[in-house]
C-alpha cells in the first residue's frame, strides 16, 4: 500500500462569495454526442452558465440555447427533461433523482423531430425571481433524449403535432440521451455578513505520488473555485497553485495541488493559508500525519 502525509485539522472554513470569472466550457469534460444502433445525435454547447441580473422590475431570463444535430440516416424525437445536477468528488456530472430545478428553469419546445443531416434548436429560461430575488439558482442537467421514428410520413406527422400535443410518434427502438449542464445563478449574489459558511476545506493529502485538497460547497450557487495555498516553511512559504475547479451546490471536490509533494512536508504541525480568488484567506495549522494516499479509481 502507497502511503501519505495527511494534513487534516477538523473544517478549514472560507469565507465564501460565488466567483464571477468562469472558464470557457470547452476545458470541461462533458459529453457531447449520443450514439446508439438507430440514432446518432449531437450537442452544443455541452455547459451553460449564466449570471442573471435585473434592472427595477425588469429581470433577465434568457439562459442559453442548444442546438441539436441529427447526424445518423432516420429521422429521430427528441425529449428534453431537467434535473437536479451533482458530481463525484473528482467532478465528474451527472443527473440526480431530483428535480427542483424544473421549478426554476423551462425549456422550449419540450417535444421536437429532427430529420436525417438537420438540426434543432431549444431555449432556455429561468424564472424571474432568480434576477428578482437573489436568492434562487439552479444546478442542472437537460436531459436530451434521442428516438428514431417509425417512417418518414411518422416524422412529417410528428414534426407537425409533437410541440401542440407534447408527444410524438416515435418507435420502440432504443434510443440514447445526451446531457448538457446548465448553471444559473443571480448577478453579485454574496453570502450575508455572519450567515453560514458556503465554502470549506477539511484538509489536505500530501504523498509521493501526488497532493490534494477537499473544497465544499454549502452555499446555494455553483462555483468556480481557484487561487493558492501557502506552507510555512522555516521563515518562508511556499505557494502553490489551487486549480480553476467547478464545484456544484452541496458537492466536494478534491482538487490536485502541483507542486506540493514536492515540498517534502514532515510529520508534524504546519501553518497553512488558503487563498481563494474573491476569498478573504484562512490560515490555520494543520498536523501531518501518515496515512493511505486517496488514489484515483
Amino acid at each position: 500500500m502507497r502511503r501519505a502525509l495527511s494534513v487534516c485539522a477538523g473544517a478549514v472554513v472560507l469565507a465564501a462569495v460565488a466567483l464571477a470569472a468562469c472558464p470557457p466550457a470547452a476545458a470541461m469534460p462533458f459529453p457531447t454526442t449520443a450514439t446508439s444502433a438507430a440514432v446518432d445525435v449531437s450537442v452544443s454547447p455541452s455547459l451553460i452558465q449564466a449570471e442573471l441580473g435585473s434592472f427595477l422590475w425588469i429581470a433577465q431570463t434568457e439562459v442559453g440555447s442548444v442546438k441539436i444535430r441529427n447526424s445518423g440516416s432516420s429521422a429521430v424525437s427528441l425529449e428534453m427533461q431537467f434535473s437536479d445536477a451533482m458530481h463525484d468528488m473528482w467532478g465528474s456530472v451527472r443527473a440526480a433523482g431530483s428535480s427542483r430545478a424544473a421549478s426554476i428553469l423551462t425549456v422550449e419546445p419540450r417535444y421536437l423531430v429532427v430529420m436525417p443531416g438537420a438540426s434543432g434548436v431549444v431555449r432556455i429560461r429561468a424564472d424571474s425571481s432568480v434576477a428578482l430575488k437573489k436568492t434562487l439558482g439552479a444546478a442542472a442537467v437537460l436531459s436530451i433524449t434521442a428516438r428514431p421514428v417509425v417512417s418518414a410520413a411518422t416524422s412529417i406527422a410528428a414534426a407537425s403535432t409533437a410541440t401542440a400535443a407534447g408527444t410524438t410518434s416515435a418507435g420502440a427502438a432504443t434510443g440514447a440521451r445526451v446531457d448538457v449542464t446548465v448553471l444559473v445563478k443571480p448577478s453579485g449574489a454574496r453570502r450575508a455578513q455572519g450567515s453560514p459558511r458556503w465554502l470549506w476545506a477539511d484538509g489536505l493529502t500530501v504523498g509521493a505520488d501526488g497532493a490534494w485538497i477537499d473544497v465544499h460547497n454549502d452555499g446555494p450557487f455553483y462555483t468556480w473555485a481557484s487561487g493558492k495555498i501557502e506552507v510555512r516553511r522555516g521563515g518562508s512559504r511556499v505557494s502553490v497553485p489551487v486549480p480553476d475547479s467547478l464545484i456544484l451546490p452541496g458537492c466536494m471536490r478534491r482538487l490536485s495541488l502541483t507542486g506540493l509533494a514536492e515540498m517534502g512536508l514532515s510529520e508534524g504541525g504546519h501553518e497553512v493559508v488558503i487563498k481563494l480568488n474573491g476569498e478573504e484567506a484562512t490560515t490555520s495549522v494543520l498536523n501531518v500525519v501518515t496515512q493511505a494516499s486517496p488514489s484515483r479509481p
